[in-house]
């Protein structure tokens, strides 16, 4: 009887931790999809790919980490939030970066169409 509460206790916070590790993932490819789609020639239809590709690779890990246990699922889904809380701190340094990120891909979009 203990061993498998014990069990089911590694289980999610294996599948918490994997969440961090998911969130990590998410946001150091979509940093990398950014900075790939600027120096593109087409920077609209990179960025569209790589976030299907992204997207894909997350909801796959998503499956993998859960086992089909949906509750298991749900602490994923909570270690990706957490992971992506503190990235998004560490990572963008607040609403600045995030602003200059976007000008920037507002005028790549912009230098795109005058071609």
């Amino acid at each position: 009887m203990t061993a498998n509460i014990l069990r089911e206790i590694c289980c999610y916070i294996f599948s918490f931790v994997g969440g961090i590790a998911i969130s990590i993932y998410f946001l150091t490819a979509l940093w990398c999809s950014l900075s790939y789609s600027m120096n593109s020639r087409f920077p609209v239809c990179m960025f569209l790919l790589l976030g299907f590709v992204r997207v894909a690779v997350v909801m796959c890990a998503f499956m993998l980490f859960s086992s089909g246990d949906w509750v298991r699922l749900l602490v994923c889904a909570a270690g990706f939030a957490v992971g992506r809380r503190f990235g998004m701190l560490f990572r963008f340094n607040g609403k600045a970066k995030c602003l200059q990120i976007a000008k920037q891909v507002k005028e790549s979009i912009h230098a795109s169409d005058t071609r």
